[in-house]
């Protein structure tokens, strides 16, 4: 319910007391917290990613390292159970090539938050490098002013 509360009605940008509530919550509770990143993962209906995927763009806004903070956590949502694939009796089966490499189809919801991560990695660099014209640039080994 609170999490439905932020996604459809955000406060405004600069608020203060809800950042540091989040990101005292997603320390102290991160399977409950980051539950929508795992919930996205695991789906291939639009309507239940567009509902986590706006869950998680207002956790965004006020916990900053949400996409970096733990590698592993991420890892886990987007692989899921790479290679798996329901058999027509409802059973997990696996796909194997030629080569004995094991293949599978990655679920929408797992590219969408490949996608997410991406986006907030190229974000993150093109901060660093914004902050870096500014000062002095390291270009070749030397440094330039």
């Amino acid at each position: 319910m609170f999490s439905q509360r932020i996604a459809d009605d955000p406060p405004p940008e600069a608020f203060a007391e809800l950042s540091t509530l989040l990101t005292s919550l997603s320390r102290l509770y991160p399977p409950i917290f980051f539950k929508p990143i795992f919930q996205c993962a695991v789906s291939s209906k639009e309507f239940t990613i567009i509902n986590h995927l706006c869950t998680l763009a207002s956790y965004a806004k006020y916990v900053d390292d949400l996409w970096t903070r733990d590698a592993d956590m991420l890892a886990m949502a987007i692989m899921g159970d790479a290679g798996a694939n329901l058999s027509e009796d409802g059973r997990m089966s696996r796909s194997f090539s030629k080569d004995g490499m094991m293949w599978g189809q990655a679920k929408l919801g797992q590219s969408i938050i490949m996608v997410e991560m991406i986006a907030r990695l190229q974000r993150m660099r093109r901060e660093k490098e914004t902050s870096n014209v500014g000062g002095s640039l390291q270009c070749w080994g030397s440094q330039v002013s």
